[in-house]
C-alpha cells in the first residue's frame, strides 16, 4: 500500500451542498469514472450515501454534526485494469480548532502481481482552492500562487527556517543564485504544489546574507530550496542544478520530496474518513440505546467492551510494530536487501522495493562468473562472493514482469494498459508523429523512452512484442 496525504485550513463558509456539488464535479471529470452514469447499487440514509458500479467503482458521501464538530466527507474508489484499486478520500471538517480539509489516497492491491504505486495529488484539491477554500495558514495563505518576499520580512523568513512559523504545511524556501536569478519558475511549483506547501521565494542575494546572519546559517541559499516545517525547521535541501533545462527535474524533485514528507503526517487538525465514521458509529449507538429494552441494552454493553477489547489489542500491535521498527533501523544489517532504504533513496527512485539490491547482487554475480576482478587481491573477491552466497534476489522483478505482460496481452488496449504503467512510473506523456513517447523521469537513471502507438491494434503479437521490449529496457528479466 502507498500512500498520498495533505490537510490545510480552510473556510469556514463551506456547506454541505457546496462540498457536495464541488465532489460530483470531480467525479464527472475522471474519464474511466461510470459510478454517476451507470450505478447499480445505491443506498441512501439521512448522513450515509452509497453509490456503486458494475465494475467495482464506488462512491460514498458521510456526514456528521453536533454540538462540536460538523463534518463532511466523500470517498471514491476506482479499480484499474492491472489489479489495483485507487483510493481517495477527502473530509471538511469544522470545529472550535477551525476548518480543514484533510486529503488522503491511496493504492491497494487486488491482484499479488501488480504493483503498488503512489497516488497523484487529486484534483480535488486544485479544485478548491481555485474555488477560494483556502484560509490562511500561519503567515501564509493556502493558494496557488508563491508568497515572494520583500526587505521588511526578515523576521518571517527567520521564522521559517527555525521552524518557528506556525504552519501545518511545510514551507518550499526558493533562495536566489549568485546572479540574483531563481534555480526554477516559482509560479510554475506553486501551482503544484497548491494545498501541499507554501512556496516562499527569496527577495535578493543581498537579503539571503541578512538571513544567514539572523538565522545562525540555518537558511538555503546559491539557489538551493529547502523545505521547512513547524518545529524542526529544515528537514530537506534541494541544490541548483546548471542550465535551464535542469528546471523541470528540480520542480519535480521538490515535489516529490513535500509529496513524501506530507504522506507520512498522520492528521493533526483535521478529521480522517475513518474518524468520521467512528463518529457516526457513536451517535447511531446512542440514539438505539436511548430506545432499548434492558435484555437488547445488556448486549450493546458487552458488544462495546468487545469493540474496546479489539481497539486495545490493535494499540498493542501499533507498539510492537514500531518496536520491531526500531529494532530494524537498528539492526539494518539484518535487512535481506545489500542497499539499505535509506541509500537507496539518496540514489533515486525504485522500480520496486529492493531493485537497487537486485541489480547489485547481478552486477557482482556477472563479475565473478566472467572473472572479471581478476585484478583484484584475493580477499576482495572472497568478500563478493560470500556476498552473493548469501543474499538472494527479492522475487518482486517478477511481479511486475507479470503486469507488464498483462498490460500487453490485448492489441486493441495494449496502448492504453502500457501507458498507464508507464505514466505510474513518473514517465512524461507526449505525442510524436503518429505514436506516443514516454520519457523517464531523472529519478529513474539509465532507462530509455518508450514509444507505444498512439491507435489500438488488433496485433496480439504487437502487444508481446512492446511488453518484452519494455520489460528487457528495464533489465527485468535477470532477476530471477
Amino acid at each position: 500500500m502507498s500512500i498520498f496525504a495533505t490537510e490545510f485550513p480552510v473556510t469556514r463558509e463551506i456547506t454541505n451542498s457546496e462540498f457536495a456539488a464541488s465532489a460530483i464535479a470531480w467525479i464527472r471529470g475522471i474519464s474511466k469514472s461510470t459510478v454517476l452514469q451507470n450505478f447499480e447499487g445505491k443506498e441512501q440514509y439521512d448522513d450515509d450515501f452509497f453509490l456503486e458500479a458494475g465494475s467495482g467503482e464506488t462512491l460514498q458521501f458521510k456526514s456528521y454534526e453536533d454540538s462540536a464538530i460538523r463534518a463532511l466527507g466523500v470517498r471514491h474508489e476506482l479499480p484499474d485494469l492491472i489489479g489495483r484499486v485507487w483510493r481517495t478520500e477527502c473530509v471538511v471538517s469544522h470545529c472550535d480548532a477551525g476548518s480543514f480539509l484533510r486529503v488522503r489516497g491511496q493504492c491497494l492491491l487486488n491482484d499479488s502481481s501488480a504493483t503498488v504505486m503512489t497516488p497523484k495529488k487529486p484534483f480535488f484539491i486544485t479544485q478548491a482552492i481555485e474555488d477560494g477554500w483556502g484560509s490562511n495558514d500561519g503567515d501564509f495563505a493556502v493558494s496557488n500562487t508563491p508568497f515572494h518576499l520583500n526587505d521588511t520580512n526578515l523576521g518571517l523568513a527567520s521564522e521559517v527556517v527555525k521552524g518557528e512559523q506556525e504552519c501545518l504545511l511545510p514551507c518550499v524556501y526558493v533562495s536566489r543564485g549568485n546572479d540574483n536569478t531563481l534555480s526554477l519558475d516559482a509560479d510554475v511549483l506553486a501551482r503544484k504544489l497548491a494545498g501541499l506547501a507554501h512556496v516562499v521565494v527569496e527577495p535578493s542575494r543581498k537579503f539571503s546574507f541578512r538571513l544567514m546572519e539572523n538565522s545562525f546559517r540555518r537558511n538555503p541559499y546559491g539557489g538551493a530550496v529547502g523545505i521547512f516545517i513547524r518545529g524542526r525547521g529544515e528537514v530537506i535541501r534541494l541544490y541548483a542544478k546548471s542550465g535551464t533545462g535542469k528546471q523541470h527535474t528540480k520542480i519535480a524533485e521538490v515535489i516529490s520530496a513535500v509529496v513524501d514528507l506530507n504522506s507520512k503526517q498522520s492528521a493533526r487538525s483535521g478529521l480522517e474518513w475513518q474518524t468520521l465514521q467512528e463518529l457516526q458509529g457513536r451517535r447511531l449507538r446512542k440514539q438505539v440505546s436511548e430506545n432499548l429494552s434492558e435484555e437488547l441494552s445488556d448486549y450493546i454493553d458487552e458488544f462495546d467492551r468487545e469493540i474496546s477489547a479489539k481497539d486495545e489489542k490493535i494499540k498493542n500491535l501499533q507498539q510492537l510494530l514500531e518496536l520491531a521498527n526500531a529494532i530494524g533501523n537498528d539492526f539494518a544489517g539484518e535487512s535481506p536487501d545489500i542497499i539499505s532504504l535509506g541509500l537507496a533513496e539518496k540514489l533515486g527512485s525504485q522500480l520496486y522495493d529492493g531493485e537497487f539490491s537486485d541489480r547489485l547482487r547481478y552486477f557482482m554475480l556477472d563479475s565473478l562468473s566472467l572473472n572479471r576482478g581478476a585484478d583484484l587481491d584475493h580477499r576482495t573477491i572472497e568478500l563478493v562472493s560470500r556476498i552473493v552466497e548469501n543474499t538472494s534476489y527479492s522475487g518482486r522483478a517478477i511481479s511486475l514482469v507479470g503486469q507488464i505482460k498483462s498490460a500487453g496481452k490485448d492489441g486493441n488496449q495494449m496502448s492504453k494498459n502500457l501507458g498507464n504503467i508507464l505514466s505510474g512510473f513518473g514517465y512524461a506523456k507526449s505525442t510524436e508523429g503518429k505514436h506516443v513517447k514516454y520519457t523517464p523521469p531523472t529519478s529513474l537513471f539509465g532507462l530509455p523512452n518508450e514509444i507505444l502507438p498512439s491507435t489500438p491494434s488488433d496485433s496480439q503479437r504487437g502487444g508481446k512484442n512492446k511488453s518484452s521490449d519494455i520489460i528487457r529496457n528495464m533489465g527485468l528479466s535477470k532477476f530471477r
